[in-house]
């Protein structure tokens, strides 16, 4: 299993930051978050600035529910490099709807979608936005 090679990968290479990320993200979706935390924040600690660090760092985040330190995270890895992957647009949108902030999130799933035009979860993201939109605007009209 990728958690098996991960793990071993790990004891083999202790000071290889992208393979304790890859470990803590394994364990992330396999739901093992109090698992994960040490993972990657070993990784951090090797390399605090790497990029697969600071998405599963991220994911981390939403996992223990601290979504304004991952909101943070997505829009330091925005800032810090302007070529993200639709990951990182995907999660800041579905913060910023998390947080009623609808438009924004729109915006967010707009350029996620302009990295990765083909990517089903964006355009159903979308429409989910548009269609939370669609109800505050007729509930205002009211």
């Amino acid at each position: 299993t990728a958690h098996s090679l991960w793990s071993s990968y790990t004891a083999a290479m202790p000071s290889d930051a992208r393979g304790w990320s890859s470990l803590g993200a394994v364990q992330l979706d396999r739901g093992e978050i109090a698992l994960a935390r040490p993972s990657i924040e070993r990784a951090l600690g090797l390399d605090p600035d790497g990029y697969p660090q600071q998405i599963n760092n991220a994911s981390l985040l939403i996992h223990e529910e601290r979504y304004a330190e991952a909101g943070a995270a997505y829009r330091k890895m925005i800032e810090t490099w302007p070529r993200v992957d639709q990951r990182v647009w995907i999660g800041l949108a579905k913060l910023d709807a998390r947080a009623g902030k609808l438009y924004e999130a729109r915006r967010s799933a707009i350029h996620a979608l302009e990295i990765h035009p083909n990517f089903a979860e964006t355009h159903r993201l979308i429409e989910r936005i548009d269609s939370l939109i669609r109800k505050r605007e007729a509930a205002r009209s009211e």
